[in-house]
């Protein structure tokens, strides 16, 4: 710990308790204003949102998932396909995971895109909307008038 020097006189002691004051009080002001931002119900709905989605995302799964819906990494088919086609116990079926492996990708990129993902995230927007108006609709029903 660092040790610190004495004050020379009373002048310089009054001095540095007043900065520290100073720094006390804009510390207090900012927790004020956190606490209030903290008050608002749209305020805490967002950062809640925002935390599920960064706690999501942050998920191996779910993020190379989000990756997947990319029409432009047509990759994630052929390892999807080549895993498939490994696992499989007959030579046959071997034979036509190879094969799904080869024409996935040309299907994804031909069938995913950026107009059909697009629609398909607005899609999913709107149904979470419609679930986020119905609690919304059972909660005011549900209290007392």
């Amino acid at each position: 710990m660092r040790r610190t020097e004495p004050f020379a006189n009373m002048a310089e002691l009054r001095e540095a308790t007043r900065r520290l004051h100073d720094a006390r009080d804009a510390q207090k002001r900012r927790v004020a204003e956190n606490w209030e931002c903290l008050q608002d119900p749209s305020f805490r709905r967002d950062l809640l949102g925002e935390g599920i989605r960064k706690t999501l995302l942050g998920i191996p799964f779910i993020h190379a998932l989000r990756e997947t819906l990319n029409p432009d990494r047509a990759a994630w088919s052929q390892v999807l396909g080549m895993a498939f086609a490994s696992s499989r116990k007959t030579k046959t079926s071997r034979i036509v995971g190879a094969i799904a492996a080869l024409v996935i990708p040309e299907l994804v990129e031909r069938l995913a895109t950026p107009e059909r993902i697009e629609r398909l995230y607005r899609e999913i927007h709107r149904s979470f909307d419609r679930i986020r108006e119905r609690w919304r609709e059972r909660r005011a029903a549900a209290e007392p008038e």
